[in-house]
């Protein structure tokens, strides 16, 4: 099956009416020559002129030829194998593939007839993760993507420094579908409380940012946790607060000390 990278440079074939034209404007009559007498006048070697026509009709088609030649390369001329036709691919980056929270997006498109596979280069099949590596540029394995596949699902996680070089235009049939790269959770922080309890202060990272967050189990729940963590337990901090008001500002003391009381 042929295919082009850039069909738009097919409109260079108007130039083959160039030598055509050339070829029908030099072909002119021969003068006709009046003469007395045809007695020493003899028949010309036909083969002679048969030759000459033969050379023109070669130059025509070498001059067609060529510029035929020179469109196709700027076309960008492709000959894709049948075998993808009527094929539909779903390209997933390293990774993704155990990301819950995309499953039932795989699953769904497996239903569908999608083909999985991976998103390197080849793109073998998904059973075949023997030797696969993570991704390094987005940009020419895109390119690679077959052109006569009828449908291609890209699902990569949206890292900016994997997209390097030129921008470059994704095809038509292809829908690049980034999603959200894993973040992690990390105990940084153990404080023990009253009543058998104790807060963990909790480090979630994420593309979009950093954020603390807290949470507060049961002692005997710790002591499972920290079997496979090295987090150390320690007591609350003593902080001592001392507020020191006149007269004037005795109603400001009050809204203090309720606020201090409120955070302890």
């Amino acid at each position: 099956m042929i295919s082009f990278v850039n069909p738009s440079w097919l409109l260079g074939l108007v130039g083959l009416l160039i030598p055509i034209g050339i070829h029908l404007l030099s072909r002119k009559e021969g003068k006709t020559i009046h003469v007395g007498s045809i007695r020493h006048l003899y028949d010309s070697d036909t083969a002679q002129f048969s030759s000459i026509r033969l050379n023109e009709i070669l130059l025509l088609l070498l001059r067609l030829l060529l510029i035929t030649l020179l469109v196709f390369i700027l076309a960008g001329l492709k000959f894709a194998q049948d075998d993808y036709v009527g094929k539909k691919w779903l390209l997933i980056e390293m990774g993704v593939q155990r990301d819950e929270r995309y499953k039932p997006t795989l699953d769904t498109l497996s239903a569908q007839n999608y083909e999985v596979r991976w998103l390197t280069e080849g793109f073998p099949q998904l059973a075949d993760s023997a030797g696969i590596h993570g991704v390094e540029n987005y940009a020419p394995l895109v390119q690679k993507i077959p052109r006569n596949l009828d449908s291609v699902v890209v699902m990569t996680y949206a890292f900016a420094a994997r997209v390097k070089g030129e921008r470059i235009s994704i095809p038509k049939h292809v829908l690049w579908f980034p999603v959200e790269p894993p973040g992690s959770t990390i105990a940084v922080d153990a404080v023990r409380l009253p009543q058998d309890s104790v807060v963990i202060r909790l480090m979630a990272s994420k593309p979009t940012g950093t954020t603390l967050e807290y949470s507060k189990l049961s002692t005997h729940l710790f002591d499972r946790i920290t079997k496979a963590d090295s987090l150390s337990l320690r007591n609350p901090d003593t902080v001592t607060i001392s507020v020191y008001w006149t007269q004037d500002f005795s109603y400001d003391r009050k809204i203090i000390q309720a606020a201090i009381q409120t955070i302890s």
